[in-house]
């Protein structure tokens, strides 16, 4: 009996020490969760779309196969989107970062044309076109 006692006795407590690295289905919520580094700053995805509006003197388009006007013009317009067709009023500074573009502008001081095969009629004296923007076809209307 002594004997049986012990080997019970052994037993549970074997059975208490396994139990013991056993955890609580709860959450325990006395230590903060940790979160990912993405949450303390903003992500690229969170960035609205540019719409080509004129924000403190920069318009920027992005879409391709568009139709735009901008028709009070702006300090800088730069044009990220491809196929597009555009109408601006004054322009300081014209960036074409895309192909196949067709703008039309009252008048323009500089183009910058970073792609090819875009076309900008203009108003008033031509603009300056820097070398190495060869493949833009900038003439007056």
């Amino acid at each position: 009996m002594r004997r049986n006692l012990l080997s019970i006795s052994a037993g549970l407590a074997l059975a208490a020490l396994a139990l013991t690295g056993c955890t609580s289905s709860e959450a325990d919520t006395s230590k903060p969760t940790p979160t990912p580094a993405s949450s303390e700053s903003a992500s690229a995805t969170d960035f609205p779309k540019p719409t080509g509006e004129c924000i403190d003197g920069v318009a920027t388009f992005v879409d391709n196969d568009t139709e735009f006007a901008l028709p009070d013009g702006c300090e800088t317009v730069d044009i990220i989107g491809s196929g597009n067709t555009i109408t601006l009023g004054d322009v300081t500074h014209l960036i074409l970062e895309s192909n196949d573009n067709t703008i039309d502008v009252d008048s323009v001081e500089s183009v910058t044309n970073l792609s090819f095969g875009n076309t900008v009629r203009h108003g008033g004296d031509a603009p300056d076109v820097p070398t190495g923007a060869d493949d833009v076809d900038v003439s007056a209307r």
